[in-house]
């Protein structure tokens, strides 16, 4: 689910917000590579992924019919405040937050956070991140041309 929406909002990042889509093509994307990644930073910073000793993460890349390329990240923490602490720090380490969001359950509990922004090691490229419960995803736009 948290995989499903994050893909869904890099999306119209690189389309651009829905609108007048006479004689333009439609958006496609072909995947590129899928596999598993350690981020040492997340690791050497104390963070751990569900059943793994490292901040252990899938990813799946693709490249869109524009030219642009997607990478989404995931994985489950153990518990709903590490996936809390790592969206915070990777906030912290970010060069921009463009947007920064949290919902909550009628009950008030805070359900679920998101944030846009602009990593700190490229500029170019805008990052879009959830985390529901202990599941976080983390999204990647690099675009081109």
């Amino acid at each position: 689910m948290v995989r499903i929406s994050a893909a869904l909002t890099i999306m119209l990042l690189l389309t651009g917000l829905p609108g007048n889509s006479e004689g333009k093509k439609a958006l496609t994307f072909q995947t590129v590579s899928m596999g598993e990644i350690v981020d040492k930073a997340a690791t050497d910073a104390g963070f751990r992924t569900r059943y793994w000793s490292e901040a252990h993460f899938g990813f799946t890349t693709f490249k869109a019919s524009s030219g642009n390329t997607l990478a989404v990240f995931y994985d489950d923490f153990r518990k709903p405040e590490e996936a809390k602490r790592f969206f915070d720090w990777r906030m912290d380490k970010s060069f921009k937050v463009l947007s920064r969001s949290t919902k909550t359950s009628a009950h008030g509990e805070r359900t679920e956070y998101r944030a846009e922004f602009v990593p700190n090691w490229s500029h170019s490229d805008t990052e879009v991140m959830w985390v529901i419960g202990t599941s976080s995803a983390l999204d990647r736009c690099s675009y081109r041309g």
